[in-house]
């Protein structure tokens, strides 16, 4: 199921994003393991997020071996043998139609052999970066995407009224909710022409 949202403004945005992270958040603390998988694309070198448990310093790799890596460490919370299954994934969009730093036309779109993909020429900066492949998107109970502003206007109609073939197209949950939360200039053209 696919729900588009465009609110009035910033604060009816906000309300839905932390509503729908709230509810993700109660039914996966609800199933018997009682852990909430979440998952944010994007850039957060600027972020922190202090976890009061003992952290280990990640080592910097280069992208396949920070690829690799990114799996060892979410095997100690999926299953080996099957897709990881996020509760809930929030996604940014690139003006290109790119998500998760998977970009048109790149190798690590069509990734399908393993949970984390790499890329080493990303069409904008940093150029080696990794991402969830699109299999594992795909299997999200919630995928989210929170895009803003008049300069993701024209992708949104791309995507959400033309159907044309970009990365974030291809988002759409097996067994899930994707939800499309857009401000009043990103959905502007969705009912125009």
């Amino acid at each position: 199921m696919t729900e588009v949202v465009v609110a009035i403004d910033e604060e009816q945005l906000v309300a839905r994003i932390s509503n729908l992270i709230a509810r993700a958040a109660d039914d996966a603390t609800s199933r018997d393991d009682r852990i909430f998988r979440f998952g944010v694309s994007g850039d957060f070198r600027n972020f922190y997020i202090f976890i009061f448990t003992s952290l280990h310093a990640a080592a910097i790799f280069v992208a396949e071996n920070a690829a690799k890596d990114y799996i060892k460490k979410m095997a100690f919370f999926f299953p080996p043998d099957r897709l990881p299954r996020f509760d809930c994934l929030l996604l940014g969009l690139g003006q290109d139609g790119h998500t998760c730093s998977l970009f048109p036309g790149h190798r690590a779109l069509d990734d399908e052999n393993m949970w984390v993909t790499w890329e080493l020429n990303a069409p904008k900066p940093p150029p080696s970066r990794i991402s969830l492949t699109m299999p594992v998107i795909n299997n999200a109970r919630m995928c989210m995407f929170i895009v803003t502003g008049a300069s993701k206007a024209e992708t949104v109609k791309r995507i959400l009224r033309d159907k044309e073939d970009l990365p974030a197209t291809r988002v759409e949950p097996i067994d899930g909710t994707l939800f499309w939360l857009l401000d009043q200039e990103a959905g502007r053209l969705l009912n125009s022409d």
